[in-house]
């Protein structure tokens, strides 16, 4: 899953009007609760009107990086908000670097340089290009704690190194030769004690805190805190709640709670009634039906894990997961020794599967089942 920071633009050095401060909230309230064409809309307005301010191009990058991670939870992709977030926090951070030759204490520039790397770094971590990822990273921290010595009790700016003890107290053994660049590992107990800080003084970045909080609790074992934590931001942001809603259940789904997945899950579909659907909407439902299927399939309730797969393929979800659904009605028909169905499920996924090895294992079930 990608994860991003942010801190809040009304502190010290920045020294926003109110109205200013109003107008920012807008965004990033727009932005949590999934709301990205209205966003982009504002923010791009803003620009209009100030073209020499970075600020509004760093607002469009955020919305844009916001954007990206709903998708790639949702499981699908678009190319065209990758190029745009690609070619708006270069612009970004090469703005904010040519201030900072100028005025290398630049505050202002400082911030905006050591997010947009920040955000670049997880950008291309996701892309697969860790080394990359790790310089821009190492380089983005040193903008930050620059900063900090400037400006101590900017406390949304400490998500930088929460961030940075987090990730490399937790990075497989793989990845370590990584420590090298970034100049060593992170402390989980500095991780913990640097995200609280932000998630109670903090202004904007104290959600984000409280994300990485749920997810770090979750590493920890800790289910019932992880939940308590996204349970605040789908109250904090409602429109997200979807979202908020899986981040709930990969923790339970993750400690093997089965009877607790299930009843969040059954809790998740009776918000949803309430809710306008998005697309994203959508398809985070035909994740959480997925999840009830198999939380009902491990507990052993095999009739009511094929309804919730049904329901997965006749109204949510993305092509992968009503492929993984048919796949999974047709194991269990096989487990049944539903031949029959079992080799009708499998022919739609052979047939009409997106995903290359599902298509390949439903051909290996179906030649050990006889047909050629």
């Amino acid at each position: 899953m990608i994860m991003i920071f942010f801190p809040s633009l009304n502190v010290l050095a920045f020294q926003e009007s109110q109205a200013d401060s109003a107008t920012t909230s807008t965004i990033i309230d727009l932005a949590y609760n999934c709301q990205f064409n209205e966003a982009l809309r504002f923010s791009d307005s803003l620009a209009t009107r100030e073209p020499a301010s970075i600020k509004w191009e760093f607002f469009r990058a955020f919305v844009l990086w916001q954007e990206l991670i709903s998708l790639d939870s949702a499981g699908v992709g678009d190319q065209s908000v990758e190029t745009e977030f690609s070619n708006s926090i270069a612009q970004v951070i090469n703005a904010a670097e040519s201030r900072l030759t100028q005025n290398p204490s630049d505050t202002s520039a400082l911030f905006y340089a050591g997010f947009g790397l920040g955000y670049l770094a997880k950008f291309d971590a996701a892309k697969g290009d860790k080394w990359k990822a790790a310089r821009e990273s190492n380089k983005g921290l040193s903008y930050h704690r620059k900063l900090l010595s400037i400006c101590p009790n900017w406390y949304d700016v400490y998500f930088s190194t929460a961030l940075f003890n987090y990730y490399t107290c937790v990075l497989p053994w793989y990845l370590k030769p990584l420590l090298f660049i970034v100049g060593g590992g992170g402390s989980r107990n500095k991780a913990y004690d640097l995200l609280t800080l932000v998630s109670t003084k903090g202004t904007i970045a104290k959600y984000e805190a409280e994300s990485v909080l749920g997810e770090l609790y979750e590493r920890e074992g800790k289910y019932d805190s992880s939940s308590f934590a996204y349970s605040k931001l789908i109250l904090q942001f409602p429109k997200a709640a979807l979202y908020y809603s899986d981040r709930i259940l990969w923790a339970f789904t993750d400690g093997n709670q089965y009877q607790m997945v299930a009843r969040k899950c059954k809790e998740a579909i009776k918000m949803s009634a309430k809710l306008q659907l998005s697309h994203c909407d959508s398809l985070y439902l035909g994740k959480i039906y997925f999840r009830l299927a198999d939380a009902y399939e491990k507990l052993g309730d095999y009739g009511n894990a094929m309804d919730a797969y049904s329901t997965l393929i006749n109204h949510y979800g993305s092509m992968r997961k009503v492929s993984e659904a048919h796949f999974s009605i047709a194991r269990l028909y096989e487990q049944a020794n539903d031949s029959p169905d079992a080799i009708r499920e499998y022919q739609w996924v052979v047939n009409k599967s997106n995903t290359p090895e599902l298509s390949k294992e439903a051909r290996e079930r179906l030649d050990n089942l006889g047909v050629r």
